[in-house]
């Protein structure tokens, strides 16, 4: 509780190697925290603490993160998709326009108060 009152970030920054490896941490990352997944990627991507362990992304390890926003898909709702490093490829050029990953909706109005704030502020809805 202490870290979400005073909104203090735990950074994480680990050694990665790949986007294979990038994917994978990110993915066992979400779906290993508290509440939504599609949550947990958006502030992970956004750099806003997470509430449960105030775990935060150095900058740089957010700009390699693979995630696209999908915001009003339809009237209220929003998602994520968290791509997958496509296969043949090597792991650190090239493109992934042809990769797919899972889809996640996102619940901002779930969020904790000070995620919602900031989740707001950086995306500007």
């Amino acid at each position: 509780m202490q870290n979400l009152q005073n909104m203090q970030a735990t950074l994480l920054d680990p050694n990665i190697q790949s986007r294979r490896d990038l994917y994978d941490l990110i993915s066992r990352l979400a779906d290993g925290l508290p509440g939504l997944t599609g949550n947990s990627l958006l502030l992970l991507r956004l750099g806003v603490p997470t509430p449960s362990a105030g775990i935060a992304f150095p900058r740089e390890l957010q700009k390699q993160m693979n995630v696209q926003l999908y915001l009003d898909a339809t009237p209220g709702n929003h998602f994520i998709r968290h791509k997958r490093p496509s296969t043949g490829t090597d792991d650190n050029v090239g493109n992934d326009r042809s990769a797919s990953g899972p889809i996640y909706r996102l619940w901002i109005s779930r969020m904790p108060v000070l995620q919602k704030q900031a989740t707001i502020y950086r995306l500007n809805l």
